[in-house]
């Protein structure tokens, strides 16, 4: 059902959609918010928002209810659903240029070390030690490598990211991009795309060895998404396989009953050492738990 009102004296129209169903159902209301928003020359939302008419306030809204917040004054740059996810790019006020993946804000230009990249990295790498090898899942969005590699003594980062057109995205709209090529040039930095959980699994049965291992998905809610195969206990045996003894791994684990799962699976294949984070970030209205854990 499909409800419109228009406030003339505020100059306002506001349209309310109700549809049941699961799915499908779902991406056929984004696939109507996306139309019927280009034909009016809004911005696309998720939840529910009023739009002033032919004004310049735009809203996003990230979908999860420990992270949801209406942000202003968004505009949009780039849309494209890639095989994997929603992928958009959006120029702010208050954050710069930001890269969205299925609603939820990845990286900005203005936040290069944020407390996210800063934290993430710090449950793996330390200050004044070498690492000969450090294997990064995702982080198609570059933010990691970029700070690692200018900031640590690591001679070798490979990246294993799923999503091409994550890597494209940010080669294309993000100007820092021209110091992770100079990077790959310099051999520090291989790019893979694939997907992670498949190259562990493979490299493991060749008995490849990292200094550390940094997980980089995208949020998972109930072990939902593209970044769903990077929670199970398959993919944490192999990364406990590929570890060198002393060396951690890190991952964002998005909310507490997804912490609570990763804790019960990394225990469960031989990871006996953990330690936690609560990063603080603009992109979110709360505490985003990270999780790391040691090969003895």
């Amino acid at each position: 059902m499909l409800t419109t009102t228009t406030h003339l004296k505020q100059n306002m129209l506001s349209l309310e959609l109700k549809l049941n169903g699961g799915e499908e159902v779902s991406r056929q209301v984004i696939k109507f918010e996306e139309v019927l928003c280009d034909a009016f020359g809004w911005q696309n939302i998720t939840g529910s928002a009023m739009y002033p008419r032919g004004g310049s306030q735009y809203h996003l809204l990230n979908k999860y209810y420990h992270s949801e917040t209406m942000y202003k004054n968004f505009k949009l740059i780039h849309r494209e659903q890639t095989k994997f996810q929603d992928l958009r790019i959006y120029d702010t006020k208050e954050m710069g240029r930001c890269l969205c993946l299925d609603y939820m804000i990845q990286n900005s230009d203005c936040l290069t070390e944020d407390s996210y990249t800063t934290d993430l990295t710090s449950l793996v790498i330390e200050k004044g030690k070498e690492y000969e090898h450090i294997l990064l899942v995702g982080a198609g969005d570059m933010i990691i490598p970029d700070y690692i590699l200018r900031n640590f003594n690591v001679k070798k980062i490979t990246l294993v990211e799923i999503d091409d057109r994550v890597i494209e995205n940010t080669k294309k709209y993000f100007k820092f991009f021209e110091g992770i090529t100079e990077f790959v040039n310099q051999g520090r930095l291989d790019i893979i795309v694939d997907d992670g959980a498949k190259y562990l699994r493979e490299v493991q049965s060749k008995g490849q060895i990292f200094d550390g291992i940094i997980i980089d998905n995208s949020d998972v809610y109930l072990f939902e998404g593209p970044a769903a195969n990077l929670f199970t206990k398959e993919f944490y045996t192999n990364v406990h396989s590929t570890l060198k003894s002393g060396a951690f791994f890190s991952q964002q684990v998005s909310e507490e009953q997804v912490k609570a799962k990763w804790t019960g699976m990394v225990q469960t294949v031989g990871f006996n050492v953990l330690k936690f984070k609560y990063s603080i970030t603009p992109e979110y209205s709360t505490a985003l738990p990270l999780g790391s854990a040691m090969r003895d």
